[in-house]
């Protein structure tokens, strides 16, 4: 049995090589899919479920903290995903979403999606107002 599995492995590291040498964005997906199941991997990015564990809150409050620009992470479909190091500066900063309203947390995340769309704009018109 461990010979098959070993020359399965291999088979999956060759492919992954194949992969890299083709297309770097491709192999980092490739790499990002396989990591859950090689031994001792740690998952590249927590959703918000995992930094709500980790920080001992609510995911609701996690993803307002998301939406507000206060941790960092990208959207990904309709879920949430940061990287570990981000969770840990946003812990050591104290998890400032505790001290925020749901109210102030939904207006920081209005106005950074109106900066986020006048930013996108200037791109799109080449810097020219509209």
């Amino acid at each position: 049995m461990a010979t098959s599995d070993s020359t399965f492995g291999a088979a999956l590291l060759s492919e992954f090589a194949h992969a890299l040498q083709r297309d770097p964005k491709l192999g980092a997906e490739f790499a990002r899919a396989l990591a859950p199941y090689l031994p001792g991997a740690a998952p590249e990015y927590l959703t918000t479920k995992d930094v709500a564990e980790r920080v001992r809150m609510h995911p609701k409050s996690v993803a307002r903290a998301m939406n507000a620009g206060l941790l960092t992470g990208e959207r990904i479909g309709n879920r949430w995903q940061t990287t570990p190091a981000a969770v840990d500066a946003w812990r050591d900063r104290g998890c400032p979403l505790a001290t925020l309203t749901p109210a102030q947390a939904t207006r920081r995340a209005r106005r950074a999606k109106a900066r986020t769309s006048r930013a996108t704009q200037a791109i799109l018109t080449g810097g020219r107002p509209s």
